[in-house]
Parts: structure tokens; sequence; C-alpha cells
């Protein structure tokens, strides 16, 4: 039955479209499956949740134990360890992964500094938050009682 290979193949590629192609079936054939059969669409997300399972270990290890990559001169020879006498390898590390993960896993803790969403109700528009400031700094001058003069248009906000 082409069920448990599109299943294995789910798991390991993510991909429906490849999964079919391995089990040797329709795509249309597995997606109309999974919609009218319950059981089979669990499988399918338990197939997927293995695929992301997968990804995410294969992030953290880039990020953390790194990947192995020969050196080689402008030329393209291999560069010879002196030590070994075998090609040189270096460790690279993909910092990129390591942080969009954690960005993944703990969003409040590593969200980037833009990610900032403001709730409360400040003025919006140039002409409001000219008379708040005006307003404050009256206040604060002792003026309270004084009306700033507003400007009519953003244009003469930017020239003020």
């Amino acid at each position: 039955m082409w069920k448990k290979a599109y299943l294995v193949a789910l798991a390991h590629t993510g991909n429906n479209t490849e999964s079919a192609r391995i089990a040797g079936v329709n795509r249309g054939t597995a997606e109309r499956l999974r919609k009218a059969n319950a059981t089979f669409h669990q499988e399918c997300d338990a197939a997927l949740d293995c695929y992301q399972d997968r990804l995410q270990a294969a992030f953290v290890s880039r990020g953390v134990d790194g990947v192995p990559r020969k050196k080689f001169t402008n030329r393209g020879e291999p560069i010879i360890d002196q030590e070994t006498g075998k090609q040189y390898v270096e460790v690279e590390y993909s910092d990129q992964l390591l942080i969009e993960e954690a960005r993944a896993a703990h969003p409040n803790r590593y969200r980037r500094s833009n990610d900032i969403h403001i709730t409360d109700d400040r003025p919006s528009t140039g002409e409001e938050l000219y008379a708040e400031l005006s307003a404050l700094i009256a206040e604060a001058k002792g003026l309270k009682d004084s009306q700033p003069e507003v400007p009519e248009t953003r244009r003469s906000l930017a020239r003020a």
C-alpha cells in the first residue's frame, strides 16, 4: 500500500509532491484521502511534526555543533594542514539559524528590537502630537490655560 511509503517520505521531506512521487501515487489522490479520512489526516500531521522536529534539530546542530567545511586556496587547491598532512577543515557555525530558533522558542525573550507594539491611544497625527506637546510645554511653564497654536497641515508642521 502506498500510504505507509507516503507517510515515511512526508516525515523525511516535509513535501507533499515529493512524498507522493516517492510513494508512486498522484499528489491529488493523497490530498483527497487526507481530506476524506480523519485517521490519514492525523497520520499526515504526525509525519509533518516529525519533519519539523528534524528541522529544529538540524538548526540547533548547525548553530551549536557547526558544520565542517574543507578549505581551499583562491585557485581552488586544497589547503593542507601541516600537522596532519590532510586537507584543512574548519567548523562553521550558523548564528542566524540559532537566533531564529531561539526567537521561535522564546519570542518574548528574543524578539527583534523593532517588534514594539504601542497599544495605548497616543496621538496618531502630527497635528494631534503637536497640540499635546504644546500643551505639555505650556503646562510646564505654568501657562496651563494658554491655547497652543496648531499648524493646519502636515507641511506646516514640518516647517514649524
